[in-house]
């Protein structure tokens, strides 16, 4: 069995022996693909010697070789990998795509990030602050019903088809409600419809009452994202979102960031928590169930609304959470780097 060293190495050797004839003269190159909240992940390009302004699929290998640790074979794993390089190259034909200011304005789009986790990122690229988040842009060129593959638009890029973060603002609203509709249920509903979720009518009836009542509670729990489920916490820069949200059900709305891809929100005070509690239950879901480079952040939202506006929950925090809080940033900046 190969450790991950010699498994990076033998993919860059072997990979181009197991792709269709028209791939075999390309190189391959390692690359370390900076994500958020300070996460990096090992992957290969196979690309054309003279790439210029071409854009080729990112292939992970942290995925890949987890399935070989698995498996525990080598040709399996490159076969993969060359299938699903293939796959990508021939539908979203890179042969057409170029960047060029026309393409930007048609697939630029927003995505979320919180901001104190992603200080270096946020000074490469073109960025707006919304509470505690900001909001950068991506350029999709490739998306069907597994995915979306896109990149970051950098203060470079932005300069090369020269746009600013206006425009960009302008362009990205629009785009990410036609690619991204947004979609509003009850957790309930979509944990149902994902296969989270599915208790027989017979249960119900014997199902303790501690149990009726949890689960009551998460009926009052709206689930906010998009179609896809990717980059669903986008919707925090359309307030008309949670407007609707707040008419119908006439009062203010607490808004839980359960990471960049969706938010769940519930009526203010019908849970009968209190804000203290509800953040210190965003932290524990983000440190055991969120992906480090997927968490968004630790506060609590409130959406007034009489003024129509959002703003975060302020809760007191002592000296000895701060401490602890920024330990575990430092530790998790660590552990990001090394794996």
């Amino acid at each position: 069995m190969l450790n991950y060293e010699e498994f990076k190495n033998e993919v860059k050797e072997k990979i181009v022996e197991y792709l269709p004839e028209e791939y075999r003269d390309m190189e391959v190159v390692f690359d370390s693909v900076q994500k958020l909240n300070g996460s990096v992940r090992d992957a290969i390009i196979i690309r054309e010697k003279d790439h210029k302004d071409k854009i080729y699929p990112t292939i992970y290998l942290d995925e890949a070789f987890t399935k070989y640790q698995e498996q525990g074979d080598l040709e399996s794993a490159l076969q993969r990998l060359a299938e699903a390089y293939s796959f990508v190259m021939k539908e979203r034909k890179t042969d057409d795509f170029r960047f060029t200011r026309e393409y930007l304005e048609q697939n630029v789009v927003m995505q979320i990030i919180g901001t104190e986790a992603n200080k270096e990122l946020l000074e490469e690229v073109p960025h707006r602050e919304i509470l505690d988040c900001s909001i950068i842009y991506r350029v999709i060129f490739f998306m069907d019903d597994s995915g979306v593959e896109s990149m970051k638009v950098t203060n470079s890029f932005a300069g090369y088809v020269n746009i600013d973060e206006e425009e960009l603002f302008r362009l990205a609203s629009e785009n990410t409600k036609r690619f991204f509709p947004v979609v509003t249920c009850s957790l309930i509903e979509h944990m149902e419809e994902v296969g989270l979720l599915k208790i027989p009518q017979e249960m119900m009836q014997e199902m303790p009452k501690e149990m009726k009542d949890a689960l009551e509670n998460l009926r009052k729990l709206y689930y906010i994202s998009n179609k896809i489920g990717i980059n669903g916490a986008a919707n925090l820069a359309f307030p008309e979102i949670f407007q609707e949200m707040a008419d119908k059900f006439e009062t203010d709305l607490y808004i839980l960031p359960a990471s960049i891809h969706e938010l769940l929100c519930f009526p203010a005070g019908s849970m009968g928590q209190r804000p203290k509690e509800l953040k210190e239950t965003v932290e524990q879901v983000n440190r055991s169930c969120v992906r480090p480079e997927e968490r968004l952040t630790d506060n609590v939202y409130l959406y007034d609304r009489k003024k129509g506006e959002l703003s975060i929950i302020e809760v007191p925090e002592t000296d000895a959470e701060k401490s602890k809080r920024g330990e575990e940033i430092e530790n998790e900046k660590e552990k990001n780097i090394v794996a």
